[in-house]
C-alpha cells in the first residue's frame, strides 16, 4: 500500500511539472496533494490493522511516529495549498 501511495505521489509530481510548463496554477494543488500523500507513507503505523466505527476516536487521537521528511512534506503541502487558495481567490 505504501508503494502505491508513493507511485501516486510521483505521478502527481510529474503532472505538476507538466502544469508548470504550461503556466497553470493547478500545479500548486497537484504538488500539495502529492506532498500530503507522500507524508502519509512516512507514518510508522500498521496499515493492515482494521478499525470499527467506534475506534475512530482512538485512531485520530493516537500520535503516530513519523520521520522528519514526512513532517516537512506535510507542512510543505499545507503551505502549497494555502498558496493555491490565495492565488485563486485573487484571480
Amino acid at each position: 500500500m505504501k508503494t502505491h501511495f508513493r507511485c501516486a505521489a510521483i505521478v502527481l509530481i510529474l503532472a505538476s511539472v507538466v502544469l508548470v510548463y504550461f503556466n497553470k496554477i493547478e500545479a500548486l494543488l497537484a504538488s500539495s496533494i502529492a506532498l500530503q500523500i507522500f507524508s502519509l507513507t512516512e507514518l510508522e503505523t500498521d496499515w493492515k490493522q482494521r478499525f470499527t466505527l467506534s475506534d475512530w476516536r482512538e485512531v485520530f487521537s493516537t500520535r503516530y511516529p513519523t520521520s522528519m521528511i514526512g513532517t516537512l512534506c506535510g507542512f510543505g503541502g499545507i503551505v502549497l495549498l494555502l498558496a493555491y487558495l490565495a492565488i485563486s481567490a485573487w484571480s
